[in-house]
C-alpha cells in the first residue's frame, strides 16, 4: 500500500513537468512536429497588447518560416546555407561602409538636383521627376538627422540616470543585434543560392536581394509531396497563402542566368561609389529645354 501511495505521489509531482513537455501540435512536416509554443508570442504582455488579427498573422509567418526551415534541413545540405563568421563579418563591413557614405551621398544628390532645377528649364514631366527625387532625398536627410538627434538625447538621458556603463551596455546590445541581423541576411542569401542550385528557374531582383521565385514554388511542392505536410489546426490551413500570392504576382524576371548572381554575394561585388556616380549621371542626363525637347 505504501509503495502504491508513493507511486501515486510521484506521478502527481511529475504531472506538471509532463504537461509542460507536451507538444500542442500545429503542424507536422518530414515527421517533425511544430508546437504552438514555437510560433506563439512568448511575452504574455506583448501578446495581449497586439490585436488578435495581427497576432495570428505573426504566428502564420512564424509557422511558414519554421516549416521551410525544417524542409531545408531535409532537402538541402546544411552547410550550403549556414553562414560562417567570415561571411557575416564581410557583410557587416559592407553595411558599415554603406551607412557611412549614405549621408554624404544624400547631401551631394540634393545639391546637384537643386542646382539643375535652378539652372535649367524642364518640361513639366521632367521637372516633376526631379522635384520628386529632391523631396525624397530631403526626407531621407531629415530622417537621418532625427535619428542622430534622438540617439544623442537617449544617450545623455541614460548617462545622467544610470551612468556611463549603461550607455556602454546599450551599444554592446546594439552591436549584438546588428550581428544577428547580419547573420540572417547572409543566411537568407545562402538559402536562396542553395534553392536555386537545387531547383533552378527564373529569378528577380528585390530590395532584399536576388530571389529565385521558381525555386520557391518548387520547394513548396516538395514540402507538400515529400514532407507530407499536415496542418492540424484549421486556423493555420492557409499558412502559405500570402507567400503563394507573392509568387504568382507579375514579376519582372531577370533575363540573365541566375548563376551569375549567385556566384558571389552582392555585398562583396557592389561598388558603392560607382552606384552613386551613376545616379548623379542619370539626373544630369535628364533633357532640359535649353538643349532641346525630349
Amino acid at each position: 500500500m505504501k509503495n502504491i501511495m508513493r507511486y501515486i505521489l510521484s506521478l502527481m509531482l511529475l504531472m506538471p513537468l509532463l504537461c509542460n513537455g507536451e507538444c500542442n501540435t500545429v503542424a507536422i512536416v518530414f515527421d517533425t512536429r511544430i508546437c504552438q509554443e514555437e510560433i506563439s508570442l512568448s511575452d504574455p504582455g506583448t501578446s495581449k497588447a497586439i490585436k488578435s488579427d495581427t497576432r495570428h498573422e505573426i504566428e502564420m509567418k512564424r509557422l511558414a518560416h519554421r516549416i521551410r526551415s525544417i524542409a531545408a534541413q531535409q532537402l538541402l545540405s546544411k552547410q550550403s546555407y549556414t553562414p560562417t563568421q567570415d561571411e557575416v563579418s564581410r557583410y557587416m563591413d559592407f553595411s558599415a561602409r554603406s551607412k557611412a557614405s549614405q549621408v554624404r551621398h544624400t547631401r551631394e544628390l540634393i545639391a546637384v538636383i537643386e542646382d539643375l532645377l535652378a539652372s535649367h528649364q524642364y518640361t513639366e514631366r521632367n521637372r516633376k521627376r526631379l522635384q520628386q527625387a529632391l523631396a525624397s532625398y530631403r526626407r531621407l536627410e531629415e530622417q537621418e538627422k532625427r535619428i542622430e538627434e534622438d540617439d544623442k538625447l537617449r544617450d545623455e538621458d541614460m548617462r545622467k540616470r544610470f551612468g556611463e556603463d549603461a550607455v556602454t551596455n546599450l551599444y554592446e546590445k546594439i552591436k549584438q543585434s546588428r550581428h544577428r541581423i547580419s547573420e540572417q541576411w547572409v543566411a537568407r542569401w545562402k538559402m536562396n543560392k542553395a534553392l536555386y542550385e537545387k531547383y533552378g528557374g527564373r529569378i528577380i531582383f528585390q530590395q532584399a536581394g536576388i530571389e529565385p521565385i521558381d525555386a520557391y514554388r518548387a520547394q513548396l511542392q516538395d514540402i507538400r509531396d515529400k514532407g507530407k505536410l499536415k496542418i492540424l489546426k484549421p486556423d493555420y490551413k492557409a499558412v502559405f497563402a500570402d507567400f503563394e500570392r507573392y509568387l504568382d504576382m507579375g514579376h519582372n524576371y531577370l533575363s540573365e542566368n541566375g548563376k551569375k548572381y549567385f556566384a558571389r554575394p552582392y555585398w562583396e561585388t557592389a561598388d558603392i561609389e560607382a552606384s552613386h556616380q551613376e545616379a548623379l549621371k542619370e539626373y544630369r542626363a535628364i533633357p532640359h529645354i535649353n538643349l532641346g525637347s525630349e
